[in-house]
């Protein structure tokens, strides 16, 4: 094998190492995308859920304020009567809100934990992936470089013998 040769087996070696490289980076990149995007839907969804639930609060505290004012020009005994109804109706909506909200902060913290536990999932894999691919390429580095310096001594004892 000519210094060409050599040169040429190393210059594929090294451009291989480079792609493997080049593929594990980009599997990580597309990995990390990908539970980035993950996370960033989840909020999405819960930023959403959240508006939606205020805005049906809100507009329940505003039906009932209408209906206070409203009833409050009619007559002060009838506002009074309709106060205590209604003030017994949104002692319920706020409880029926804060029950709400405790079972959302709990889904939340679930959902957040569940989301935390991907990603480091996702990361492991990862890390296990690229470790498994360095590995791969240094057992090929080693084979290759066993190989030369077979063909290298195999060289010398040929030079050696025909001088």
């Amino acid at each position: 094998m000519t210094d060409d040769e050599i040169e040429r087996l190393r210059s594929m070696t090294a451009e291989a190492v480079a792609q493997a490289t080049a593929e594990t980076k980009r599997h990580f990149d597309a990995s990390t995308a990908e539970v980035s995007q993950r996370f960033e839907t989840s909020t999405a969804e819960m930023k959403r859920h959240f508006d939606a639930s205020t805005a049906e609060v809100s507009q329940r505290f505003e039906t009932s304020t209408a209906r206070l004012s409203e009833r409050f020009e009619t007559s002060t005994a009838e506002m009074k009567r309709h106060f205590d109804i209604t003030a017994e109706a949104m002692k319920h909506d706020v409880q029926l809100v804060a029950e709400g909200l405790s079972i959302f902060r709990e889904d939340t913290t679930r959902e957040f934990g569940a989301v935390r536990d991907e990603m480091n999932r996702g990361f492991a894999e990862t890390q296990a992936m690229i470790k498994f691919s360095h590995a791969e390429i240094e057992r090929r580095m080693r084979t290759l470089e066993d190989e030369l310096a077979d063909l290298q001594a195999r060289v010398e004892r040929l030079e050696s013998t025909t001088h």
